[in-house]
């Protein structure tokens, strides 16, 4: 927005581990039901689902994704995130109140959690080495600044804020030498979307292959999917999005 990420995995845990317990996966990881997908199909394969050329298609959704991001300056989206390491099993998820301010500024508030304790918790990074947090702590709000590498500031998958923040994304998507293919056309939440897969130098570290699903309304991913080992371990949903508000008090912790 490696995704845009929920990076204070160790921190959260602490603090779940006093003051409050697990709740209801989330987002549990499976295929999303809102996400319907139809494959493209080819000239020598009918005609089932007509269209502009697939290779055309991409490289047209590309063009006006990169278009839209240099003429915007911010969004605010309700963010669905999941996370999995695929390694040692580690998975959280949670919804976010998200917003990101070029050049590299995000806000983060956790509005559900798969630890309950982070609830309520908001993380401000203005692109700099310090992310600052305000967090409840045994009945009291309490504010600090850590190191954006900070250990308590890597999600389940061991990623950082700005591996998963929204220009990095952008960078493997918009990446002229990146691998990209259409997968297919079809609707998220009843909104038109066409979905590619990427391969780029670009993607998060481990990460071996995404999926994007953009809507061919106003050209925004809404499902960003990463995949390692043949397995998901990262998903980003995003909805109710707005670009170019004004709300000045998203990157402050009062």
């Amino acid at each position: 927005m490696k995704r845009v990420s929920l990076p204070f995995l160790l921190l959260v845990g602490q603090l779940a581990t006093a003051c409050g317990s697990n709740a209801p996966t989330i987002d549990p990881g499976g295929k999303l039901k809102d996400l319907k997908i139809v494959a493209p199909t080819t000239p020598a394969t009918g005609s089932a689902q007509p269209g502009a050329d697939p290779a055309k298609e991409v490289a047209t959704l590309r063009q006006k994704m990169g278009e839209v991001w240099a003429r915007n300056t911010n969004l605010r989206a309700d963010v669905t995130l999941y996370v999995k390491d695929v390694n040692k099993g580690a998975v959280e998820s949670a919804k976010l109140d998200y917003w990101f301010q070029k050049p590299s500024s995000t806000a983060l508030l956790i509005k559900e959690h798969t630890k309950t304790a982070a609830a309520g918790t908001k993380m401000v990074w203005m692109g700099g080495s310090k992310v600052g947090i305000k967090t409840k702590f045994i009945g009291f709000w309490v504010k600090t600044n850590l190191d954006e590498q900070d250990d308590r500031l890597r999600d389940a998958r061991g990623d950082s804020l700005s591996d998963t923040a929204v220009p990095k994304m952008m960078q493997a998507l918009l990446d002229p030498q990146a691998q990209v293919a259409l997968v297919g056309r079809g609707e998220y939440k009843g909104r038109p979307i066409a979905q590619i897969s990427l391969k780029s130098k670009f993607m998060v570290k481990g990460v071996e292959s995404e999926r994007i699903a953009i809507d061919t309304g106003n050209y925004l991913p809404v499902v960003r999917e990463m995949y390692q080992k043949g397995q998901l371990t990262y998903r980003l949903q995003l909805e109710s999005i707005k670009i170019n508000v004004h709300e000045p008090d998203a990157f402050k912790l009062d």
